[in-house]
Order: C-alpha cells, then structure tokens, then sequence
C-alpha cells in the first residue's frame, strides 16, 4: 500500500514542478501583459488576442497534441522494455509535426490578410504575419518536451517554458514599444514577435539536454529489442493518439474562435459602439485572470497523462486509481478556493493589478460583474482538464472529442441566443461558458465511470473544501474592508483580505480534517508543515 502511496505522490509531485514553472510562466505573462495594455492600449490588445486566437488554432492542427502523445506513447513503450519502439515512435513523429507545421506557418504568412477578413478585422493581418515563424519552430519545442514527460521528468519542460516566456516577454514588450507610433495593429504585431524570440532560445535550452540525455540513453539501452513494427504501423499507433488528443484542442479553441467572431457581429447587431474596448476587458481582464489558476490544472494533466498510461500499460489499475483520487482532490482544493476569491475580491484585485487610471468611466463596474457572475469557470475548467488527461491516461481517447463536441454545439447555440437574441455582451458569452465548463466536466466524469470501476467520492472531495471557502470569502472581505477603513490604500487592503483569505481557508480545512499529512507533503515544506502542526 506505501508503495501505491508514493507512485501517486511521484505523480503529483511531477506535476507539481510543471504547475510551479506554470504558475510563474503565467505570472511573467500577466506582469507582461499590463504594460503591454498600457503601450498599445484596449484596441491593440484586441487585435494581439485576436491574432493569437487563430495562431492557437493552427498550431493545435499542426503540433499541439504532440507533447501529451508523444509522452503517453513513449512511457508506455518503457514500462513494457520496448525501448527501441519508443525510439522509432519519436523518429516518426517528429517527421510528421515538423512537416506538418512548416507548411500551416507558409499557409497563415501568405493567407494573413484573407484570414483576418473572414473575422472582419484587416488589422489583424501584421499580427497573423508576425506569428507565423513561430509555427515552424514550435514542434521542435514540443517534441522534446514530449520525449522528456515520457520519461517521467518534468524539469526540461517546466525550465524551457521559464526561459521562453521570459524572452517572449522582453522580446514583446520592446518591439511593441517600438513599432506602436506607427500604428496601433504593429505594435500588436511586435508585441506576438516575442514569441518567435522565446521559443528559439527555449529550443537552444532543450536541445542541448536532449542530445546528452539520448547519448546517455543509447548506453543504457543498448541490449534493447529491435523493433519488429514498420513505420506505418507505428504511423497508425500515433494517429490513433494524437488526432482524438488534437482533435479536443482543436474544438476548443474553435469555439473560442467563435466567440471571438461572434461578439463583434453580435454586438454590432444591436447597434453597439465600444465593441473593441468590450472584447478588451473580457480578453485582457477577466479571460485573462481566470486563466491563471487553470494554468496549475493544466500542468498537473501533463504530468497525469503519461504516469496513468504506464500504469495501465502494466495493468496496476490499483493505483492508477489512487493516482486518479489524488489529482482531483489536489485540483479541487486549489481551483475552488481560487473561484471563489475572484468572485468575492474582484473589485479590490481589478484595481491592484491593474489601477484605476487603466479603466475609463463604468469600465471597472462591468469588469467586476464578469468575475461575480463568471469566476466558477476557473474550477470547472480545472476539473475539467484533469479528466481529460485521465482518459487519455485510460486509453478512452474518443470519449474527450465525443463530450466536447457536445458541449461546443451548445455553447455556439448559447452564443447566438444570447448574443444576438438577447444582446448581453460578453456577459453573454460568460453565461455560455459557464455552462460548457459545466457540461465537459460531467460528460468527462461520466465517460471515467462507464469505463472503469473509479469512483470519485464528491462528499470528501467538495464538502469540506466548501465549508472552508464560505468561511474565506467572508473573512477575506471583512479583512479587505477592514483594512480599508484603516489605510485607505486598495492594495494594501486587496493584500490583507487574500492573506487573511488563505491562510483562513487554509487553517478551516485542517481544522475539519478536509486535507490529511499524505495529501499535505504533495505540496512543497508539506511534510515540515504536517510535523509543525502534528497531522498524522
């Protein structure tokens, strides 16, 4: 049983380096992207989001699923011995994504301005260009990365995407301020250059490590079995993967894309003036910290996938279960105390991070009512994430295009009813989200049921982490009020009121014994801690 223990700790303790190096990646790129608000304004930032938007789509088609694919297939092939098929599985795949990705860079640099038209936004052109070289050079990223996750060692990804984002960032924020005097659509244009500097230098990083690590390899694994499986067979072994995995992705940033469509037809329908400062606030506020949290989810599944999958392989289904319970009991306590601190603090943390000079007359009001009615998205998505990577991990890879199909169509019909039929504005396309995020978590829940004999116990998993988020929201809002009272300073208070808020969170689910010293050592000092207070 100790050793089932630690195989799922190992597990969380991985995804716990990729959730550490994501949460910094995330905090680099919303440090970045408020003086990049402030150099090309609401307008720029809506075409810079606007062209990433259609970036994300073309990558997901050419290179995106290859990570998770890829480290899926990879541990699987290593924890049955067969060590020269892993080899012969990387040499195919990389074949095909570079390929692949090379001729959608050629497509977006030569079809920028038609692409930009169909979304009725010309000045999205430069942006689609300047992102392009990107394109090429991403599946050598996410090869790597792959190869390493399949390894079971998350370090080179989590370092990599520091170093990227850190580029990016520097890279982005320099040509912005450069380019935008000579209009607002370059300087987005500048701003998405960053990002091609990024991955260059994140690829120079992996590359280095990855030749020594296979040098080192070859050695260990010279006794290995020769591969008795031909190219194509190897071929329809990864497709098999990779295309439900891309699939999945790819849905999902087409309904973002079609939100992004949507809004300004719709919008304009009703005869709306402040299209683009409205997409502005929606993208660069609220998408924009919600996202942040779901980013911890999203790491923890890269590290889920493969350790899942080689458990499977080996048919340990004890503790693929084990490590099933803890990823969502991991996730739980940290998206939902982060829902409900956006939703109660929305006001004070708009005004922290960003100023009150950042936001024009109501501007600030309607930002705050897209956390208050919004923010659960963060714990839905979360969960969300985590039980796609389980299926994957379970080899039910049609079950995730299956739901999210379902739940797109939804969403688009939510989308044109409350968009052009009720004009709600991007408190339109929140409600639809809400209710996608919704409904992806319980198909996916759904599909891990009727495939296996898991069962999540959502007493244990939300009662107690609830009871402690009713008790931190009041505490943290009676602290931030408090301290305004006292200081009158919103980011000194906004401080105040999230400490009080988690380390009340915090003290109220241990007091009720909503986290025990196994849970608690997965988080980094846990063991010290679980020894301070004495938890057994």
């Amino acid at each position: 049983m100790k050793e089932r223990q630690n195989k799922g700790s190992n597990l969380v303790k991985q995804g716990a380096i990729l959730a550490i190096a994501g949460i910094i990646t995330k905090f680099i790129g919303f440090i970045f992207k408020i003086p990049l608000q402030d150099i090309i304004g609401n307008e720029g930032y809506a075409y810079y989001n606007q062209g990433f938007s259609i970036y994300n789509v073309l990558l997901i088609v050419s290179a995106y699923g290859v990570p998770m694919a890829l480290s899926k297939i990879i541990s699987e092939k290593n924890a049955l011995g067969k060590y020269d098929e892993a080899d012969q599985v990387l040499k195919v795949t990389s074949f095909l994504t570079i390929v692949l990705s090379f001729v959608t860079s050629l497509f977006m640099w030569f079809g920028a301005d038609y692409i930009a038209l169909i979304f009725n936004t010309p000045e999205v052109a430069n942006t689609l260009r300047a992102l392009s070289p990107t394109l090429a050079l991403m599946p050598f990223l996410f090869i790597m990365r792959g190869y390493f996750q399949g390894h079971h060692t998350m370090v080179p990804t989590a370092i990599s995407q520091i170093i990227e984002q850190i580029l990016n960032a520097l890279g982005g924020l320099f040509l912005a301020y450069l380019l935008v005097d000579m209009s607002v659509d370059l300087g987005a244009a500048g701003a998405t250059l960053g990002t091609t500097l990024g991955a260059f230098f994140a690829i120079v990083f992996l590359a280095y490590l990855f030749f020594n690590y296979r040098k080192k390899e070859k050695k260990h694994k010279a006794n290995s079995t020769k591969s008795q499986l031909s190219n194509k067979e190897i071929l329809k072994e990864i497709l098999y993967v990779i295309v439900p995995i891309t699939i999945v992705a790819a849905l999902s940033s087409i309904v973002n894309l079609l939100d992004t469509a949507m809004f300004p037809w719709g919008m304009a329908y009703h005869g709306a003036e402040n299209i683009k400062e409205i997409w502005g606030l929606y993208t660069g506020k609220f998408m924009l910290l919600t996202n942040f949290p779901i980013a911890i989810a999203t790491a923890l599944s890269a590290a889920t996938i493969p350790s899942i999958a080689a458990s499977m392989v080996r048919k340990d289904f004890n503790i693929a279960k084990i490590k099933m319970n803890k990823v969502i009991k991991i996730i739980t306590i940290i998206a939902l105390p982060a829902a409900v601190g956006l939703t109660v603090l929305a006001e004070p943390i708009l005004l922290t991070v960003y100023g009150s000079g950042d936001f024009e007359p109501g501007q600030l009001a309607i930002a705050t009512n897209y956390f208050r009615i919004g923010s659960s998205i963060v714990y839905f998505f979360s969960i969300f994430q985590i039980t796609n990577a389980v299926l994957q991990g379970m080899h039910q890879v049609k079950e995730p295009v299956k739901n999210m199909l379902i739940a797109g169509s939804i969403k688009i019909i939510l989308n044109i009813v409350f968009l052009f039929g009720m004009g709600l504005s991007a408190e339109g396309l929140i409600y639809s989200s809400i209710v996608f995020s919704i409904l992806l978590t319980v198909l996916n829940i759904r599909s891990i049921y009727r495939f296996s004999d898991v069962r999540f116990n959502w007493s244990h998993l939300l009662i107690k982490p609830i009871i402690s988020c009713v008790v931190m929201g009041i505490l943290s809002w009676l602290a931030y009020r408090g301290a305004m009272a006292l200081t009158s300073s919103v980011s000194i208070s906004s401080l105040i009121g999230i400490g009080i808020g988690a380390g009340s969170y915090f003290v109220v689910l241990l007091l009720i014994k909503g986290i025990n010293r196994e849970e608690l050592t997965l988080i980094p000092y846990g063991d010290k801690l679980a020894d301070i207070l004495k938890i057994k």
